[in-house]
């Protein structure tokens, strides 16, 4: 019954951590796309500017892009935050299949310990059977 237990605890640590890598994953991609946006976003900026002919246009550009940038670089460091919250938590998740193996593992030993002891023990009863049966026969003849 233990052995299931832990068997299934085990297995819940697995799909847990397998969850937490895939929302790290996720995170990150989402990180590095937002700290892609700023440069391609002042690179797309810059080049409105110079294809523009009319003076007007371009004034367009740098305040648009001036204030899109704080928002940017806000999402940028939200998103950074968030990849770092969700490593941590995939590798505590990664920490915790570790702790339930373990724990089965000990179950596991608990009851190849018990199974060798009563090896042990059966043998000794069939020795000492086989002891008993030796000495009745010394004894009759």
């Amino acid at each position: 019954m233990l052995q299931r237990l832990r068997a299934l605890e085990t297995a819940l640590a697995q799909r847990d951590a397998a969850e937490r890598a895939a929302a790290a994953a996720a995170a990150q991609s989402r990180a590095e796309a937002a700290a892609a946006a700023i440069p391609a976003e002042t690179s797309a900026a810059r080049q409105a500017q110079a294809s523009q002919p009319d003076t007007g246009l371009q004034m367009l550009a740098g305040p648009g892009l001036a204030a899109w940038l704080p928002r940017g670089q806000a999402m940028r460091e939200r998103m950074a935050t968030e990849a770092r919250l969700a490593e941590a938590a995939a590798e505590e998740a990664r920490r915790a299949v570790t702790e339930a193996r373990t724990n089965e593992r000990v179950v596991e030993l608990a009851r190849e310990a018990r199974a060798a002891e009563e090896a042990k023990r059966l043998a000794r009863k069939a020795q000492a059977a086989l002891d008993e049966m030796a000495s009745r026969k010394k004894n009759k003849a």
